[in-house]
């Protein structure tokens, strides 16, 4: 994934990149010169191996989730509904990194032209659609949070917003989703296909500045300040602030309940909510973190200290590889914390196993997806033991 549409995310990782990155060359230089991934032999198994596999197992896990969101009911009446959502944009987050990224590196590693003029056909279109999915992934986050603030805290304006919010979660996430679409559509602008007429075949094509992105007023307003503040700051305060309320309410709700309700004799259920609570805090702020601290970092070395990008040329190609890794890894890993932090979800995903489970392996070991299912399905008895 090409994190949030930032151009400069593909100086390291994509064919033809340095064209991109080093808009200012003649046109003798900058026509008839192809300069791939660099540090390919390291890159190959950081992003064509490792990053893949975790993106083939975020694609198998979100898929999962979606199969048991679509089966249980009671999840897409909950608030869990935008999690079920989120699944579903993280699966084509998952396809869209191998597409973009793993097929780039393949590219250079192989040295294949045929790749290289399909990989060029749809990396525009794949860019755009790969933003659009990461913005709305972000909304599906924030209205899930928004929500349970609603539920949380009292007030007249917190009912109505609670309200609203649970009549409405299809028609307002299908309205976040379009309205990421649009507000994401500029990256097709962004990003230009240019014929260089050169001999080589990897020379004969490149991959440029679109005209939008080489309006400098565009590239420091739009790009830079806009998208880090509406789209990384705002959205990471905002989440570190309701969580740590969340979890305050969280306890004292529980101690009220201890300490008042003649019929709380067991603190147990009070102790395990909280934990609860807190595990779901850890997790989802350190996925933000992890998704969004190195890229915000990364754009203010790029903006405010680009001239000591040369100086640190493998330390800046490293952190491009790895905003688009940690972004991956968030959205592999989500389903795996909520499975472990919310009951609801955990015994829906069992039983979704089990009825998977009596589908598809009716022919005593007639197939090795049975034995894979068993040990899925003894893994996620064992996740919860004896809690």
């Amino acid at each position: 994934m090409l994190a949030d549409g930032h151009m400069d995310n593909l100086n390291t990782t994509h064919p033809s990149s340095a064209l991109i990155a080093e808009g200012g060359h003649s046109n003798e230089e900058r026509e008839c010169r192809y300069e791939g991934t660099d540090r390919i032999e390291e890159k190959i198994i950081i992003i064509g191996i490792c990053a893949t596999f975790v993106a083939v197992l975020s694609i198998v896990l979100n898929t999962f989730y979606t199969i048991v969101f679509l089966r249980n009911q009671s999840l897409r009446r909950s608030g869990m509904f935008y999690f079920g959502v989120l699944a579903v944009i993280d699966a084509i987050m998952a396809v869209n990194y191998i597409a973009l990224m793993s097929v780039s590196v393949y590219i250079d590693y192989f040295k294949s032209v045929f790749m290289y003029t399909i990989y060029l056909k749809y990396i525009r279109i794949l860019m755009t659609e790969s933003n659009c999915a990461i913005c709305a992934s972000l909304l599906m986050i924030l209205l899930a949070t928004t929500e349970r603030v609603f539920r949380t805290f009292e007030g007249k304006q917190m009912e109505k917003c609670r309200r609203f919010l649970e009549k409405n979660r299809r028609a307002v996430s299908a309205f976040c989703v379009l309205f990421a679409c649009c507000y994401k559509l500029c990256t097709f602008w962004e990003i230009a296909v240019v014929e260089t007429g050169c001999e080589k075949p990897f020379e004969a094509i490149s991959l440029e500045k679109g005209y939008l992105s080489q309006n400098e007023y565009y590239q420091l307003i739009w790009q830079f300040w806009f998208r880090n503040i509406f789209e990384r700051f705002l959205p990471f305060f905002y989440l570190i602030i309701t969580n740590i309320l969340l979890v305050r309410a969280a306890k004292q709700e529980s101690a009220k309940t201890i300490g008042n309700d003649p019929k709380a004799r067991n603190p147990k259920v009070a102790r395990r909510s909280v934990r609860d609570a807190t595990r779901a805090l850890i997790s989802l702020v350190s996925m933000y973190l992890l998704s969004q601290t190195l890229q915000v970092i990364l754009t203010t070395w790029e903006t405010f200290f680009n001239h000591t990008l040369d100086d640190h040329i493998d330390t800046y190609s490293y952190m491009n590889d790895f905003v688009s890794i940690a972004c991956l890894l968030s959205s592999c890993l989500r389903f795996p914390v909520y499975f472990v932090c919310n009951r609801q979800i955990h015994m829906a995903a069992v039983n979704t196993v089990k009825d998977l489970k009596k589908m598809c392996c009716r022919r005593r070991g007639s197939s090795p997806t049975q034995a894979f299912l068993e040990l899925v399905f003894l893994s996620s008895k064992l996740c919860f033991g004896n809690s």
